[in-house]
């Protein structure tokens, strides 16, 4: 089976949405939220190695969790809090549902965000992702 990184994004963007306070994790990114927090997961760059037969590629996909900054001394610890919980779906299952090898890093800032020309306080985690591209 090759590495398909539409359904590590998939799997991302379900588990994103069970995450308590979450109230927006929309399988593709729309024009403008108007529920905080938001959760999106895409893809930011790759490489690859080849090898006899396949490709190994090596993803960095990306999670953004938005929270709305109306209130920022109450807004700042909820948003904190949603780092552990990216990690922790990753703990739990760092194949992200069978749909790669596995997760090799993992790195983010927190602060502010930018989406719809608006300005919101969160997390941008960096996910490195391994699979192979069969030929």
């Amino acid at each position: 089976m090759s590495y398909q990184i539409g359904n590590a994004l998939s799997y991302l963007q379900a588990e994103l949405a069970k995450i308590t306070g979450i109230k927006e994790a929309p399988a593709a990114p729309p024009e403008a939220m108007a529920q905080f927090p938001f959760a999106l997961a895409y893809a930011s760059s790759f490489s690859s190695i080849g090898g006899s037969g396949f490709e190994e590629v090596l993803d960095t996909l990306v999670v953004e969790i938005h929270v709305a900054r109306q209130v920022l001394p109450k807004s700042f610890p909820i948003a904190l809090g949603f780092r552990n919980d990216v990690i922790g779906i990753l703990l739990a299952d760092p194949t992200l549902g069978g749909s790669v090898d596995t997760y090799t890093d993992v790195r983010g800032t927190f602060g502010w965000l930018q989406y719809a020309g608006e300005s919101h306080l969160g997390w941008r985690i960096e996910i490195e992702v391994k699979g192979k591209i069969g030929c």
